[in-house]
């Protein structure tokens, strides 16, 4: 056995020497002698740590429900961890003397088991598997500003809730429900498409339908005018051709034989052929 032996902290671990239950030496990253008969080194850590929890807990409809996550947290006084706590090590091999290391993260657990406990209990299942982030708020809030997590030189620096789980066989029904649901929104959105492909098809056949009769109704219009253009150009011509005759009104056949014949010498120039037969002659005089 070695009568003296030498002891080096690493920057962010805090040593305290101790000698016939009084420190004699206490720092971050200190080194020194030590007589091991008489001397017990503790050592603990201010680094932050993450430490992962699950545990299982029971909704307000007498559900179990696994909660999983995590926290991080950090040693922020040494002196009062060191003092709730056995923190004492083999020098030689650095490993703890006690188990009270393991004890810490698991009394902060436990905290968070008290106050998940409370919120899960008076919230339904269907909700609770869906309250990660509302869970993590609220339970990181109760327990960051406790006063017998700060009594402790702890501060937990974050936590959070990564899942909650329901048993295997819950998990079943509710993916066999919410899959029934989904087929059941996919029937509905199916028959609302139809529904309006029939109401667009009917809609087009009725824009279809309207469009025809418009054009019937144009077309009507339109032989309507037309008639009623002719009919009025008929009657111009007729009427024109009235006033022109209306000057031979009263006039004897041989005055008229005689206009004639004066009519076709003014155009001769125009005529090929032209027969007057003797009777035609035999009515002048």
């Amino acid at each position: 056995m070695k009568l003296v032996g030498y002891f080096k902290a690493a920057p962010t671990e805090y040593a305290r020497f101790v000698v016939n239950g009084k420190s004699v030496d206490a720092g971050l990253g200190i080194a020194g002698f030590y007589l091991p008969h008489r001397t017990s080194i503790e050592l603990t850590g201010t680094a932050i740590v993450e430490q992962p929890f699950s545990f299982t807990e029971s909704s307000e409809d007498k559900q179990e429900v696994s909660l999983q996550g995590g926290f991080l947290y950090k040693i922020t006084d040494p002196e009062k961890i060191l003092a709730a706590y056995n923190f004492a090590i083999n020098p030689v091999t650095r490993q703890y003397l006690k188990d009270d290391n393991q004890k810490l993260p698991e009394h902060v657990v436990q905290r968070i088991r008290g106050t998940s406990r409370r919120i899960t209990q008076s919230t339904k299942l269907e909700p609770l598997l869906v309250m990660a982030d509302r869970l993590s708020a609220e339970v990181s809030a109760e327990v960051q500003n406790s006063t017998a997590i700060k009594g402790l030189g702890l501060e937990v620096t974050m936590l959070y809730f990564s899942a909650i789980v329901p048993p295997p066989q819950i998990a079943k029904a509710l993916g066999a429900e919410y899959r029934e649901g989904l087929l059941e929104k996919a029937a509905d959105a199916e028959y609302k498409r139809r529904a309006r492909a029939v109401e667009q098809e009917r809609t087009i056949k009725e824009n279809e339908l309207a469009n025809s009769i418009a054009l019937e109704e144009q077309r009507a219009q339109l032989v309507e005018l037309q008639g009623r253009n002719n009919m009025d150009e008929a009657k111009i011509r007729a009427d024109a051709r009235r006033l022109e005759l209306a000057v031979y009104d009263g006039m004897s056949a041989e005055v008229l034989r005689a206009h004639a014949l004066y009519e076709l010498g003014r155009n001769a120039a125009r005529i090929e052929t032209l027969t007057i037969t003797p009777e035609i002659l035999a009515g002048l005089r």
